[in-house]
């Protein structure tokens, strides 16, 4: 029975929802400004048209990375 827990406990963490999607527009000097609904950032790009370089787009937000996720030390020559 004790076993199970530690199974149950990953697959309830897995089904979390990630973050919303943002809204974000281009602008100057390869920079984004992201909102978290298009109606904000319509308002946002209204207020920096002179900076803006695109329109309004859905954009994921990046996921975290983890630990495991790091590279192997170069080799020592």
């Amino acid at each position: 029975m004790w076993s199970i827990i530690p199974t149950l406990a990953i697959f309830i963490a897995q089904a979390q929802p990630g973050p919303p999607p943002q809204w974000c527009f281009e602008r100057d000097q390869d920079a984004q400004l992201c909102e978290a609904t298009e109606a904000d950032c319509k308002k946002l790009l209204d207020i920096n048209t002179e900076i803006a370089r695109s329109p309004c787009k859905r954009a994921e937000r990046p996921a975290p990375s983890s630990p495991q996720q790091q590279t192997e030390p170069e080799p020592k020559a």
